[in-house]
């Protein structure tokens, strides 16, 4: 017993020592470390888990995570270089690339007319997305540009996950619901140690589950076709997220192919984006597709710097916005 007692006592003086000391290293190097606590993952008991606001540190792979007021992935702020458009949407457009490299990056160095704020979060459905807007205050009309990533973007407002909000029928309709579980304790938040060693954000979050990689993209795939009306359900109520973006915000969007979509091989995932461009039609929400290939993609299915090139350049074409244009409009005014 005493010899139990030594060694308690050693592991929760070193775990004491650890956590001075990184605090004092991070704090030092300004690492690790954002507006809401230690970690780039915060917990929220109106979201279930977001980005930290005003943070910079190392996550996955070694690329340098920078967040800003929003927990949006932009090095800079918007110092008058045109009108803000919030850019919606999951790990697609926030995970594993470098600031530099994304989308919203390579867009704002292109044209002064538009500054593109990053608001992706890892394994955020539609539903999360709109309540994003509204913790931030978003001012109604602002221009949003919506991501939705064809499979996990449907499966994720049906999955029952008690860390997601829930789009809950109710009366003939629906209603949103907050989550009904916290994602990890805000303790997480308050230790550096505890957020360091957490588990690569996304695993915590979705319990291991990446419904976004090959494995799990096929499992939607399959869920769906052996249960149609599960697909008809997810797409209702995408429409009712749909619904409650354009009341409030001038909403355009895109439609994000699984590599799936192009290569063919799963009709399945044709016709999801079938089903989208009708909810979307519905309610004259302009879009355009977006069918990146394989080799668009990263290791861990995500778009990798090519892929958010070429988005940058679906997205300049769909909004004609190029260089050239901007120069224009900044000699004219």
């Amino acid at each position: 017993m005493r010899r139990f007692c030594k060694i308690l006592v050693f592991l929760i003086v070193s775990l004491l020592a650890l956590e001075a000391a990184l605090n004092i290293a991070f704090r030092f190097l300004r690492k690790n470390h954002g507006r809401s606590g230690w970690g780039y993952f915060i917990s929220d008991k109106e979201l279930g888990w977001r980005h930290n606001e005003n943070y910079r540190g190392d996550l996955y792979y070694g690329v340098e995570i920078t967040t800003g007021e929003y927990g949006n992935r932009n090095d800079k702020k918007n110092e008058g270089a045109g009108k803000n458009v919030f850019l919606l949407g999951d790990s697609q457009i926030s995970f594993s690339t470098r600031n530099a490299e994304l989308c919203s990056e390579l867009l704002n160095e292109k044209q002064k007319e538009y500054f593109f704020v990053n608001m992706g979060q890892e394994a955020y459905s539609p539903a999360h997305q709109y309540l994003l807007l509204k913790k931030y205050g978003i001012p109604p009309g602002s221009r949003i540009l919506l991501i939705v990533f064809t499979g996990n973007d449907l499966y994720e407002l049906v999955n029952g996950n008690p860390k997601y909000p829930e789009v809950k029928p109710e009366g003939g309709g629906f209603s949103l619901q907050l989550p009904s579980k916290a994602t990890f304790s805000p303790l997480w938040n308050r230790s550096a140690v505890l957020s360091t060693i957490m588990p690569l954000g996304l695993r915590t979050i979705t319990a291991g589950r990446h419904v976004f990689e090959d494995r799990q993209g096929l499992e939607t795939a399959n869920v769906f076709s052996a249960q149609p009306e599960l697909e008809e359900e997810a797409l209702s109520r995408l429409g009712y997220v749909l619904d409650l973006l354009k009341g409030e915000y001038d909403v355009q969007c895109i439609v994000l192919g699984n590599f799936f979509s192009q290569n063919g091989e799963h009709d399945l995932f044709k016709r999801m984006m079938e089903g989208i461009a009708k909810e979307l039609n519905l309610r004259n929400i302009r879009f355009i597709e977006f069918l990146p290939g394989r080799e668009l993609f990263d290791k861990t299915f995500h778009l990798n710097a090519e892929g958010h090139k070429a988005l940058a350049e679906r997205i300049g074409s769909f909004m004609n916005i190029t260089a050239e244009n901007t120069e224009k409009d900044q000699r004219e005014r």
